[in-house]
């Protein structure tokens, strides 16, 4: 009987403190939200404090064509998603569609680049600080101007 009550009570104890746990994630947790979601209210949405011209204009500057695509007379339309961080810090780039060529890895050397040039603003919901991911595309041309 001895050992049925300890048992319960070890277990008990383990519900407890994994409850605690799961509570302090939801605490400590921070929501990242899509730009692009329409259900979501932004009381202040993320963006360059720059501005959005100046952002796409140095992403046009730093952006290195490579040799394959010019090669190729490669165009078409790259891109990519990231985080927006509650600290305004552009983070967690990821290519969603790429020409091939080393293109879409030049896309990502180049936001991780303005990552280090451009302050974002922080997004707001609910009174909240959130991370935000945005969506980008960035068109390219090799061929005949």
């Amino acid at each position: 009987m001895k050992l049925k009550i300890m048992t319960f009570a070890i277990v008990l104890l383990g519900m407890i403190i994994c409850q605690t746990a799961k509570s302090q994630e939801i605490v400590d947790s921070i929501l990242t939200v899509d730009a692009a979601d329409d259900s979501i209210v932004f009381e202040t949405l993320s963006y360059p404090e720059q501005g959005t011209v100046a952002f796409r204009g140095d992403l046009a500057k730093y952006y290195n064509l490579p040799r394959a695509a010019i090669d190729r007379k490669l165009s078409g339309q790259l891109a990519a998603s990231f985080v927006i961080d509650i600290d305004g810090k552009l983070k967690d780039v990821v290519i969603i569609k790429d020409l091939g060529y080393g293109t879409g890895k030049e896309l990502k050397k180049a936001l991780q680049f303005l990552s280090k040039r451009h302050q974002w603003t922080k997004a707001i919901v609910n009174g909240k600080l959130v991370n935000v991911r945005h969506t980008i595309t960035f068109s390219i041309s090799s061929g005949p101007f």
